[in-house]
């Protein structure tokens, strides 16, 4: 994302994470468990560990120990990956083969469970009682969301409210997270606290209905959430607006690919989805307006700005797709 490259001071702090990720998998004595791990731990976008750091300065302050309370948070993400690979028979991920593709899904998992217990012995060492009570909570509902989805796999009755419901389970709970360890506060009863807290959820709320929304359909390798059974905002949307029945048999055809992204055009479906991303990002931001620091919410508005701009690009995408000129 550009927001990290336009801000080379916000670079060099979420380096100081990946060095922390470097270090971390050092002390792995077996270099085949090495190979491996280094699959998912230096690649992407390093949102949730930038978050962190950010969050921290809002105040004006931080400490020397945000670096590896960012690093924590970017493992229970890696760990995600490890598992989401097995559980979405993923086949490619970040433009290359997954690790479960590469590697088979029992070493898929246990990755996934040595990156977790990796970010739990970080927390142990560098976070307060606080810190790895919130730690562990995140975890917890994030396990529950992705249970959640998967009970409504192939549940056309799904509504907008229960879907809402499921990515913040699984996904604004790690963006809560992110946030309200980067902000450091002694007062028991500080309302920022609060006001973080909101801030990182809706914000994770907005970033996951983004990537619903582009993984929705699956033109290339990587299959679709439709063929998976995940019905995110779109597809609800699709599906309320729907006269007739529609189901998936198998693997979507080209004709119900057009005839969903023909009627989420036709009926400003897609709209919706921007405007409902717009209001999440919005609601976001506005939980940051009792913080005087404009340097933290200028990037944090480019942020926003990315986000909108990427779900608008993916929608042109599926217009593309019908060989229709944006």
């Amino acid at each position: 994302m550009k927001f990290l490259t336009e801000n080379v001071w916000l670079l060099k702090e979420v380096e100081k994470c990946n060095l922390i990720l470097i270090e971390e998998l050092k002390k792995e004595r077996l270099k085949e468990v090495k190979n491996i791990l280094d699959h998912y731990y230096f690649k992407g976008k390093k949102l949730r560990p930038a978050i962190t750091c950010l969050c921290s300065r809002l105040d004006g302050k931080s400490s020397n120990n945000i670096p590896f309370l960012a690093a924590s948070v970017e493992l229970i993400h890696i760990a995600s990956l490890f598992h989401d690979d097995v559980v979405d028979d993923t086949v490619i991920r970040r433009n290359e083969k997954s690790s479960k593709s590469r590697y088979g899904n029992i070493i898929s998992i246990y990755s996934g469970d040595y990156a977790l217990c990796q970010g739990l012995k970080i927390v142990e060492r560098f976070g307060n009682q606080k810190i790895k009570e919130e730690y562990v909570n995140t975890i917890h509902n994030m396990v529950r969301g992705e249970l959640l989805a998967a009970i409504n796999r192939f549940n056309y009755d799904i509504t907008k409210e229960l879907y809402i419901k499921i990515i913040s389970y699984k996904t604004a709970s790690l963006f809560q997270l992110s946030s309200l360890i980067g902000f450091h506060s002694d007062l028991e009863e500080d309302v920022r606290i609060e006001n973080i807290k909101k801030f990182g959820w809706f914000l994770g709320i907005a970033y996951q209905i983004m990537d619903d929304l582009e993984d929705m359909i699956g033109f290339e390798e990587n299959d679709s959430d439709l063929n998976q059974g995940y019905f995110a905002l779109p597809f609800i949307l699709f599906l309320n607006n729907n006269s007739g029945d529609f189901i998936i048999k198998n693997k979507l055809t080209e004709k119900q690919k057009k005839e969903i992204i023909t009627t989420l055009e036709k009926k400003k479906l897609f709209g919706k989805v921007i405007e409902e991303i717009n209001h999440y990002l919005e609601k976001s931001m506005g939980y940051l307006k009792i913080f005087e620091n404009p340097k933290v919410m200028e990037v944090f508005s480019s942020i926003s700005s990315e986000i909108l701009k990427k779900s608008k690009n993916t929608v042109k995408n599926y217009l593309s797709y019908l060989g229709k000129d944006i």
